[in-house]
């Protein structure tokens, strides 16, 4: 056993040594420098179509991996359905779901994002109607539903927006994924809720699109 002057013990010399870099006790207090600050990656912006010495090493790492030689960590692991359930979460609250990148609007006095174009449209729509609305999301689980999949896996879902006004949700569907209609109804069944599914020709004929 191996033990630093700050207390901490290691059972291998090799991982006392590395400690000891950035120990400020064994340091006397000196903050550690950190060499590779403010140094881009050499393969930065580089692709195996491109540059030879990344295309050796994709082909290295992708025969090692073939050949069983190296095998990832998470290999044959799965995921518990209570680690689901909070990613799914995560994923909801952080509200980063989705293809479309985030466009800022201007909402009263403070900026919030919307996830592509026809939502961006779609919030214009709303405020020429001097409706009230929020968007749904952002860590507020007010506006968000449960609802449990054929595996027994409890999930949660964000409607796009919703219209005070109306007490009405909106959800904004220019494309459908695999198994998304089965996800819609089974929150729908699942929840209490009024839900309106808009998409693209929902959009043509409010001259959106």
């Amino acid at each position: 056993m191996y033990i630093c002057k700050c207390g901490k013990k290691f059972e291998k010399q090799n991982s006392l040594n590395a400690h000891f870099s950035h120990c400020l006790i064994h340091r006397n207090g000196k903050i550690p420098i950190n060499r590779f600050k403010g140094r881009e990656n050499w393969n930065k912006g580089l692709k195996k179509e491109t540059d030879e010495r990344v295309q050796k090493y994709s082909k290295s790492l992708k025969d090692s991996l073939n050949s069983g030689k190296v095998i990832p960590s998470f290999f044959g692991k799965h995921h518990s359905n209570k680690t689901k359930e909070k990613l799914s979460l995560i994923q909801s609250t952080s509200h980063k779901g989705g293809y479309c990148k985030w466009i800022p609007y201007q909402k009263e006095d403070k900026i919030i994002y919307l996830q592509g174009s026809w939502e961006f449209k779609y919030a214009q729509y709303l405020d020429s109607l001097n409706l009230k609305w929020i968007k749904p999301g952002h860590g507020d689980l007010k506006y968000s539903f449960f609802w449990m999949d054929d595996s027994g896996i409890k999930r949660i879902y964000t409607p796009d927006f919703y219209i005070i006004d109306y007490d009405q949700y909106i959800e904004i569907k220019g494309y459908w994924r695999e198994n998304d209609r089965i996800k819609m109804k089974k929150v729908l069944e699942q929840n209490k809720i009024s839900l309106q599914i808009l998409e693209k020709k929902d959009l043509k004929n409010l001259n959106l699109l």
